[in-house]
């Protein structure tokens, strides 16, 4: 039981991590397609895009499917 509890512990954890981060990404990530700022070169496969850091939605056709993020915006407490 403890094994099971181990096992499902290690595959949930990093799961949830992953989601939590793609959801931080989807919120950077331009939406509109006049705001995309190419980050890569055309073809490029998402998981290459991904580890650049970069956004990547493969539609529409012609225009930048791996795009620069937004930065994301400091809350006002974070400020020094």
């Amino acid at each position: 039981q403890n094994l099971l509890y181990l096992c499902l512990t290690a595959f949930l954890v990093p799961f949830v991590l992953s989601s939590a981060l793609w959801q931080n990404l989807k919120e950077v990530c331009p939406t509109e397609v006049k705001q995309r700022v190419n980050c890569g070169y055309p073809g490029i496969p998402a998981h290459e895009c991904n580890a650049k850091g970069c956004c990547f939605e493969a539609r529409p056709p012609g225009v930048p499917w791996c795009m620069a993020p937004f930065a994301p915006l400091c809350d006002e407490d974070q400020v020094a």
